[in-house]
């Protein structure tokens, strides 16, 4: 396996050399953070200040929590709770209008179907990075009301 990393797009590559029926993946890294605004304002809307701060921020820490179990977990690469805790952080992050958490998730996924630990570092600080973006949007948000 060739891993081929682009700076200028900020992706990743690995893909088998000579072959007709390459297996190719690519890891992409935006720095922004894609947010599903329509969800956000809706807990906004349909709760105080206060309860939709709690709501949020509980899902943040829960969030956060997921993400270290998936840290911790990757020191065996063939372990089974490290696809669990990403379809659970996907969920939540789902659930909350994180878009590109969601989709660095579905990215890191394939790296983890293929046992590759390299493509599951680089895929995890991608997710790492989105969400990192995500909460830093949130907390100027709220620092803005």
């Amino acid at each position: 396996m060739h891993i081929k990393i682009d700076m200028k797009t900020c992706s990743i590559t690995q893909f088998k050399p000579r072959s007709n029926s390459a297996s190719i993946v690519s890891l992409v890294y935006k720095r922004d953070c894609d947010l599903e605004e329509a969800q956000l304002e809706a807990l906004l809307q349909t709760k105080d200040r206060q309860e939709a701060e709690d709501v949020l921020f509980a899902a943040l820490e829960e969030m956060a929590a997921r993400i270290e179990d998936i840290r911790f977990a990757m020191h065996d690469v063939e372990s089974v709770e490290i696809p669990k805790s990403a379809r659970r952080l996907a969920g939540i992050a789902g659930a909350v209008g994180f878009l590109s958490v969601v989709k660095a998730v579905n990215v890191f996924e394939d790296p983890v179907r293929l046992s590759d630990p390299v493509l599951m570092a680089a895929g995890f600080a991608r997710l790492d990075r989105c969400f990192d973006a995500a909460v830093s949007q949130i907390w100027g948000m709220f620092a803005e009301v």
